[in-house]
């Protein structure tokens, strides 16, 4: 994989975000694709982003995600809410109000190469992927040691800029 510049989300974290807002996790989602790499039987159609959770979430998530791309794989932003939609997704992302789903979603996705993001302190007990907390009143997240010894390949940028 290849870099260039700084990340966006270690720009996102300086500037101190105050709130888990839905605009800005869309954004840390979206480098989240940017940043790791999906095996080769993941890396044809559309690059599909589940949200679990309400209207409010999908629609700011499709507002800034709409129209861009995770290399030739166009991203779309679908609710989902059921266990046989998950194996469509690439990522998965539980809003904190079904934070209490996160580790059957984890249970049913099993070793897929699916990506689940959550909002929860502590949700990486329950098997998400990556976690983003308010730390210090700014927006940060923390990975999954697990994720290293899945079939996703996460940028050592992404690693280093994780909250231990």
């Amino acid at each position: 994989m290849k870099f260039k510049g700084p990340l966006i989300l270690f720009i996102l974290a300086a500037l101190g975000l105050q709130a888990q807002d839905h605009k800005f996790q869309s954004l840390f989602v979206y480098n989240f694709a940017k940043y790791i790499e999906w095996p080769s039987s993941k890396q044809q159609g559309d690059f599909v982003i589940g949200i679990v959770g309400g209207s409010a979430a999908v629609t700011q998530f499709k507002n800034v995600l709409e129209g861009k791309t995770k290399g030739t794989q166009k991203i779309v932003v679908q609710s989902i809410s059921s266990p046989s939609a998950y194996a469509n997704c690439h990522m998965i992302f539980v809003t904190a109000e079904h934070n209490n789903v996160i580790s059957k979603i984890t249970a049913a996705v099993g070793q897929e190469p699916i990506l689940i993001v959550t909002e929860k302190e502590g949700a990486l007990k329950d098997g998400s992927s990556i976690n983003m907390v308010i730390k210090n009143g700014k927006m940060a997240f923390e990975i999954n040691e697990q994720l290293k010894n899945s079939k996703l390949k996460v940028s050592s940028e992404v690693m280093r800029l994780a909250q231990s």
